[in-house]
């Protein structure tokens, strides 16, 4: 099963481990300005509200704290549900800010916390609202590929 997001073909990417895929969505490849990381579908062994919570926090800089700016819960073009945050990732003292994080975390079965997350990366925390838009746009045509080697429903045993 995969994450499915309305993305240009042209954007680099490439598998990672664990069910995760990298983005590249503005600079070049080897030092990007914005990367959108995507781990598909599973069952969480987490809360829904622990896997939010540490998948805003995946690989922070070391010594840097995540500070959340806003988060809210929506329906997305599909009708599933997504809950968007935006994240800070600080380095303390003295304070800057390294980067931002605008995430959107996936529930695709209400009875277990079966999720999925597209995690956007602004390295160059000045070009935030110039790609907040194109975010929020992929953000927003997320939805599962139920396809695959794992058995989606019952009835897949009869087709």
């Amino acid at each position: 099963m995969r994450l499915v997001l309305a993305l240009p073909d042209a954007l680099p990417r490439r598998e990672l481990d664990d069910g995760r895929t990298l983005v590249v969505l503005a600079g070049p490849e080897d030092r990007p300005a914005a990367t959108l990381t995507l781990v598909h579908p599973a069952i969480a062994p987490l809360s829904l509200v622990e896997f939010a919570s540490d998948t805003a926090r995946v690989e922070l800089p070391a010594g840097a704290i995540s500070e959340l700016q806003s988060s809210r819960v929506d329906r997305n073009q599909f009708g599933w549900e997504m809950q968007v945050s935006q994240t800070s990732v600080v380095r303390p003292a003295p304070r800057e800010i390294l980067e931002v994080r605008l995430a959107a975390i996936y529930r695709f079965v209400s009875y277990q916390p079966f999720v999925a997350a597209a995690i956007g990366r602004i390295f160059e925390p000045a070009r935030l609202e110039e790609l907040r838009p194109q975010l929020m746009a992929i953000f927003h045509s997320g939805r599962p590929d139920w396809s695959g080697r794992e058995p989606a429903c019952l009835a897949q045993f009869y087709d």
